[in-house]
């Protein structure tokens, strides 16, 4: 990236730059794809809690995290990543907090609970996949009562498990699968009321089951259909100060509302996406002002209703046509500077002009011609057509820049021109396409019409070998750059697969990675790498020399959750798509300099309008503290931004500076 590329300076009769932080990170510009006022996005959400100070907890199960919330949905934290690692979740499906605010979290297909404290520091897991006590297969919700005893719905298991706060096995009840009295099918919602009784959503069984803290059977209710006191597949489950019980009615898209016996007493929601509206809703809970969230599932977000049913707000939902971005994993650029978002989460590519405002969008969930399915990975070629990774689809789908569909190629397998995870597209000056096929562990190369040209790779950590390689690009200078992902190390190779160079090496230091997951490269050939897990991008020089980095876990501006893929446009902006954080990034180079006049004269700088929020200051020395802003500078004239000095004097220093 060039980093003085957008300033040219006309200066007459002084001499003496002195230019300073060469290899100083650029910096944040502005972002694609997030409404500012709601940085808040769900993907299906599960189930949901409330704590003593009326903040919610929401098992985000489709983003692996947990999401905490103020009563009025505004953002306060957020943990967990895709995995196995302590902290880290595979579609976590219930939540619950205690009166010491542990967290507890159902991490459903790593068949385990987790504790965290509030702001979602790991203390304590146990379980694992089994048929015992104390295993699980697939926990789905989480309950405490009055005494801090957790309970787990254990629904492969069909049984409702108890532990201590600390996750000491205590007791059982249920059974492998009935229909009786205190038999389970695929339970999925548990909720504990006042006097510490227990209200299982008996989900397959379409029916309410009411015990004590010691399992014993004390009512039930329900049965499939229709009408009122009727249920299709509930799935949540919540009680109030008032003993009333509420149940998520997933198949029937209502709220359905009895006291502590199983008396029906109201009803409310219709099947849609409006206000009020349900899709799916599978979790509620009820706060200490008498508010009830639903998880609605179906429309990724959470709903607030009074007790009555009366809509009050709606946390982390998209109305649909919107042009915010869901969970956005790849990035492309054009020869004209517009932008191509690979919106995973919305199945669709969404493309922005140079000044970040959407163009056109194209795509839907299914596998028909330009439909998609969780793509990841898009790249453009020298005539502007663009390359989708079709990840789960296993196909490589080929557009014109409005979205035109125009060809595709690939299937599911091992063999040439088969893909098993295609998830990162680059293109060279040839337009030939090369394809990081995570899952098999290999680089394709095609031509521009999806001819098989060559292939390199194969699982290892040898040179030329992956695991998972998950990021590709291609500089100028005819080298392919490959991040190689879980063996945390770039690797160079020339455009036929011929391995050149590596460097990397787990870890957080310089140059070195955790999960590397995207690369781009510029036109002087710098090498950025998104390291993911480190919530960084670090740059280098073509050869591995480590220059710079920036980033930290964060929503802030420059801060990143799982970042991904990157790529720089022809000015020098780096994109990054910041996957968790449902946005895209955008950075300039800093056009940073301080110069000092040898003699006195007239000082003028220009640089282009795409790099705002410049200042010209003054000081006496360079390394001075108190710089103060000359007065009247910067003007935007035209598409360029201009500071003057008259006269600049060589008895003061003057500089270029983003506050």
């Amino acid at each position: 990236m060039k980093k003085l590329s957008v300033i040219s300076i006309a200066v007459v009769f002084w001499c003496g730059i002195v230019p300073l932080h060469a290899d100083a990170p650029p910096i944040f510009a502005y972002q694609l794809g997030v409404d500012p006022a709601a940085l808040v996005r769900f993907q299906n959400p599960q189930t949901l809690t409330v704590d003593a100070a009326n903040n919610v907890y929401v098992a985000d199960t489709g983003n692996n995290r947990v999401l905490k919330l103020d009563a009025q949905g505004n953002f306060l934290a957020q943990w967990g990543s895709r995995g196995s690692a302590n902290g880290q979740f595979i579609a976590p499906g219930g939540v619950a907090v205690n009166s010491s605010n542990s967290v507890y979290v159902a991490d459903t297909f790593n068949n385990r609970i987790q504790q965290f404290d509030s702001s979602g520091n790991y203390l304590n897991q146990w379980g694992g996949f089994g048929f015992g006590n104390g295993s699980f297969r697939n926990p789905a919700a989480v309950a405490v009562d009055s005494s801090n005893n957790l309970y787990v719905v254990d629904a492969g298991n069909n049984l409702i498990q108890k532990f201590s706060s600390t996750g000491s096995f205590l007791m059982q009840w249920g059974t492998f699968f009935g229909l009786g009295d205190g038999q389970f099918a695929h339970p999925q919602g548990i909720a504990i009321g006042p006097g510490d009784n227990i209200y299982v959503a008996d989900t397959l069984n379409n029916r309410i089951q009411k015990f004590d803290t010691q399992g014993n059977f004390l009512a039930k209710w329900g049965g499939f259909g229709l009408g009122s006191g009727q249920f299709a597949t509930p799935n949540g489950v919540a009680t109030d100060a008032g003993n009333h019980v509420y149940v998520a009615d997933s198949g029937n898209n209502l709220i359905q509302v009895f006291d502590g016996g199983g008396n029906f007493l109201r009803q409310f929601g219709v099947a849609g996406s409006g206000d009020g509206q349900l899709e799916n809703p599978t979790g509620a809970a009820v706060d200490g002002r008498n508010n009830l969230y639903v998880a609605d599932n179906g429309n990724s977000r959470v709903e607030k209703f009074d007790l009555n049913g009366n809509f009050i707000s709606q946390l982390g939902g998209i109305p649909p046509g919107n042009t915010r971005l869901a969970n956005p994993n790849g990035i492309a650029v054009d020869s004209l500077n517009n932008a191509y978002a690979v919106d995973s989460g919305n199945n669709r590519i969404v493309k922005f002009d140079g000044s970040g405002v959407v163009v056109t969008q194209w795509g839907a969930l299914g596998s028909g011609n330009g439909q998609f399915n969780g793509p990841q990975g898009a790249a453009v070629d020298g005539n502007d057509n663009v390359y989708v990774a079709d990840t789960f689809n296993r196909r490589i789908q080929k557009f014109d820049s409005s979205g035109n569909y125009l060809i595709q190629w690939g299937s599911y397998g091992s063999g040439m021109g088969f893909f098993k995870t295609p998830n990162a597209l680059a293109v060279d000056g040839a337009n030939n396409l090369y394809v990081a096929d995570s899952g098999n562990n290999l680089i394709q190369k095609f031509d521009g019409n999806g001819n098989f040209l060559l292939q390199w790779g194969g699982f290892g950590s040898g040179a030329g070998q992956f695991n998972s390689p998950s990021a590709v690009a291609v500089a100028a200078g005819n080298r392919v750059y490959v991040a190689d992902t879980f063996n945390n190390r770039v690797q160079a190779f020339d455009l036929n697969g011929n391995y050149l160079a590596q460097w990397g090496g787990a870890g957080a230091g310089n140059g070195e990675f955790a999960d590397p997951a995207g690369i781009a490269v510029d036109g002087q050939g710098h090498v950025y790498v998104i390291d993911s897990s480190n919530y960084r991008v670090q740059e280098f020089d073509g050869n591995g020399r480590y220059l710079t980095q920036w980033g930290g876990q964060g929503t802030g501006k420059g801060q990143f959750n799982d970042p991904t893929q990157a790529v720089v446009d022809s000015i020098g902006r780096l994109y990054v798509a910041d996957y968790l954080n449902n946005r895209i990034q955008v950075f300039i180079p800093i056009p940073l300099l301080t110069i000092r006049p040898s003699g006195q004269g007239n000082l003028l700088l220009s640089w282009s309008a795409s790099a705002s929020g410049f200042v010209l200051q003054t000081a006496t020395m360079p390394d001075a503290t108190n710089w103060t802003k000359v007065s009247g500078n910067p003007q935007r004239i035209g598409t360029q931004f201009q500071a003057t000095v008259s006269p600049a004097t060589s008895t003061q220093f003057y500089r270029l500076y983003h506050p």
